[in-house]
Protein backbone atom coordinates (compact mmCIF):
# COMPACT_ATOMS: atom_id res chain seq x y z
CA UNK A 1 0.00 0.00 0.00
CA UNK A 2 2.65 2.15 0.92
CA UNK A 3 4.38 1.13 -1.96
CA UNK A 4 1.74 2.15 -4.12
CA UNK A 5 0.87 5.98 -2.52
CA UNK A 6 5.12 6.54 -3.22
CA UNK A 7 4.66 5.61 -6.60
CA UNK A 8 1.66 7.86 -7.29
CA UNK A 9 3.47 10.70 -5.53
CA UNK A 10 6.35 9.93 -7.64
CA UNK A 11 4.08 10.19 -11.00
CA UNK A 12 2.88 13.65 -9.65
CA UNK A 13 6.18 14.98 -8.77
CA UNK A 14 7.22 13.92 -12.56
CA UNK A 15 3.93 15.53 -14.12
CA UNK A 16 4.39 18.50 -12.21
CA UNK A 17 7.63 19.21 -12.86
CA UNK A 18 7.43 18.75 -16.19
CA UNK A 19 4.57 21.46 -16.53
CA UNK A 20 7.15 23.35 -14.63
CA UNK A 21 9.39 23.70 -16.85
CA UNK A 22 7.01 24.09 -19.45
CA UNK A 23 5.34 26.88 -17.86
CA UNK A 24 9.01 28.78 -16.96
CA UNK A 25 9.84 28.81 -20.39
CA UNK A 26 6.38 30.09 -21.52
CA UNK A 27 6.73 33.00 -18.84
CA UNK A 28 10.25 33.91 -19.82
CA UNK A 29 9.05 34.06 -23.64
CA UNK A 30 6.29 35.99 -22.39
CA UNK A 31 8.36 38.26 -20.36
CA UNK A 32 10.83 39.22 -23.52
CA UNK A 33 7.73 40.13 -25.45
CA UNK A 34 5.98 42.32 -22.77
CA UNK A 35 9.47 44.11 -22.60
CA UNK A 36 9.25 44.78 -26.45
CA UNK A 37 6.00 45.96 -26.39
CA UNK A 38 6.78 48.27 -23.61
CA UNK A 39 10.28 49.34 -26.00
CA UNK A 40 7.57 50.15 -28.77
CA UNK A 41 5.29 52.16 -26.72
CA UNK A 42 7.58 54.24 -25.36
CA UNK A 43 8.86 54.93 -28.87
CA UNK A 44 5.42 55.21 -30.11
CA UNK A 45 4.98 57.86 -27.17
CA UNK A 46 7.91 59.92 -28.07
CA UNK A 47 6.60 60.16 -31.66
CA UNK A 48 3.27 61.27 -30.03
CA UNK A 49 4.87 63.88 -28.37
CA UNK A 50 7.29 65.25 -30.83
CA UNK A 51 4.37 65.08 -33.20
CA UNK A 52 2.03 67.45 -31.32
CA UNK A 53 5.35 69.85 -29.71
CA UNK A 54 6.64 70.73 -33.40
CA UNK A 55 5.13 72.57 -35.35
CA UNK A 56 2.88 70.68 -37.85
CA UNK A 57 4.93 72.38 -41.53
CA UNK A 58 8.31 71.40 -39.96
CA UNK A 59 7.15 68.18 -38.69
CA UNK A 60 5.63 67.25 -42.22
CA UNK A 61 8.71 67.92 -43.87
CA UNK A 62 11.21 65.94 -41.54
CA UNK A 63 9.03 63.45 -41.84
CA UNK A 64 8.44 63.22 -45.41
CA UNK A 65 11.14 60.25 -46.29
CA UNK A 66 10.50 58.68 -43.70
CA UNK A 67 8.11 55.28 -43.69
CA UNK A 68 5.31 55.63 -41.24
CA UNK A 69 5.13 52.18 -39.68
CA UNK A 70 8.82 50.56 -38.69
CA UNK A 71 9.81 46.46 -40.17
CA UNK A 72 10.23 44.34 -38.03
CA UNK A 73 13.72 44.32 -38.79
CA UNK A 74 13.79 47.99 -37.25
CA UNK A 75 12.20 47.16 -34.49
CA UNK A 76 14.52 44.07 -33.44
CA UNK A 77 17.45 46.78 -34.14
CA UNK A 78 15.93 48.80 -31.66
CA UNK A 79 15.40 46.10 -28.93
CA UNK A 80 18.59 45.16 -29.38
CA UNK A 81 20.06 48.73 -28.51
CA UNK A 82 17.91 48.58 -25.53
CA UNK A 83 18.70 45.15 -24.14
CA UNK A 84 16.13 43.14 -25.45
CA UNK A 85 17.09 39.82 -26.90
CA UNK A 86 14.22 38.35 -28.87
CA UNK A 87 14.48 34.34 -29.11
Amino acid sequence: MLLQLSLIAAVAATIGAIFAIWRWSYALQAYKLQKLQLMIQILMLDESREYWKTPKMIYCKEKKNFKTLPTIKAIYEEGKKVGIEIA
